[in-house]
């Protein structure tokens, strides 16, 4: 899998990258395909989301898919560091996450992308639902350790290819009211491209209240937001 283009790279890099080829080539073709999934993880790897992600489309039984977890920790393609309050968690490491995804095919790709997405779509749903409820220091703190990755979730699925304005506009919406959205609305594809269409579905009175908090959240200098 060695690229031509790596023949510019230090020796050092070019080592690294046979080193972890020749580690990628003992694995079965379930095990390949199940590293390169992971990939489209960003900051670590909630257990439920990677099985979420290996089983969606029946590629995996649920069983095999701990079997392809445990394959990839053994291979030492991907950590366990420790248990976490959520459970496990997983890490790769960026130049194991770098070949991953070269490694793998578009359609694939995607598949996995999508696969993520809707993973932490649901988990912002679910934060949403608990923000004023005993279990909120829960949810908040989940959203806490996924940060990147709902940050990419987010992203991709307003991303103009693909959006079709709804899984991303319900996404933020969830998302507003974390951290009173600062996460997020900072991101310049969020403020030009979903909140100009969220604000559209609200009612006037709701649309002067969140104009204010936006403005107080960016420090506009005259308290006012134009969409």
């Amino acid at each position: 899998l060695l690229r031509s283009d790596e023949r510019d790279r230090p020796e050092r890099h070019r080592t690294l990258t046979s080193t972890i080829d020749w580690s990628y080539q003992l694995l079965p073709a379930s095990g390949r395909a199940a590293f390169g999934r992971l990939a489209v993880f960003q900051g670590g790897i909630p257990l439920d989301g990677a099985l979420a992600v290996l089983q969606d489309g029946d590629r995996a039984t649920f069983i095999e898919a701990l079997d392809q977890l445990d394959l990839l920790v053994q291979a030492n393609l991907l950590q366990l560091p420790a248990q976490t309050f959520d459970g496990p968690r997983y890490h790769m490491l960026q130049t194991l996450q770098e070949f991953a995804l070269n490694a793998l095919s578009i359609e694939d790709r995607l598949a996995a992308e999508t696969a993520h997405a809707d993973y932490f779509a649901s988990m912002a749903s679910g934060a949403q639902a608990h923000y004023r409820g005993p279990q909120a220091a829960l949810w908040l703190d989940r959203l806490d350790a996924n940060i990147e990755n709902v940050r990419a979730a987010l992203l991709w699925l307003a991303a103009p290819d693909r959006a079709s304005g709804t899984p991303a506009l319900l996404m933020a919406t969830e998302l507003f009211e974390y951290d009173n959205g600062a996460e997020f609305i900072e991101s310049p594809l969020v403020a030009d491209f979903l909140m100009p269409v969220w604000l559209e579905t609200l009612e006037a009175h709701e649309k002067e209240r969140v104009v204010k908090q936006l403005a107080q959240l960016i420090d506009a200098e005259d308290g006012k937001i134009t969409f």
